[in-house]
């Protein structure tokens, strides 16, 4: 992930302060998918995540895990 905190970094999409918040959320959606849950890494897969996240998640905490695994995704 030392990767994508660069890239975020590097290419000013996140802040030095943001940036372990975008890896936290893309470690999560990884961990998601590892638990064997149905569907992959994809739009799709994405969607499903975020639904999930809705029901724990304040909603700008869902935007921004959605900014980040679209960044770390696409």
């Amino acid at each position: 992930m030392e990767d994508f905190t660069r890239y975020l970094l590097d290419r000013r999409l996140a802040s030095e302060k943001t940036a372990p918040f975008y890896v936290h959320w893309v470690r999560r959606y990884r961990d998601y998918f590892a638990l064997g849950r149905k569907g992959e890494m994809s739009e799709e897969g994405l969607a499903q995540f975020l639904a999930e996240l809705e029901k724990e998640c304040e909603d700008w905490q869902v935007r921004q895990a959605s900014d980040a695994v679209r960044i770390y995704l696409f």
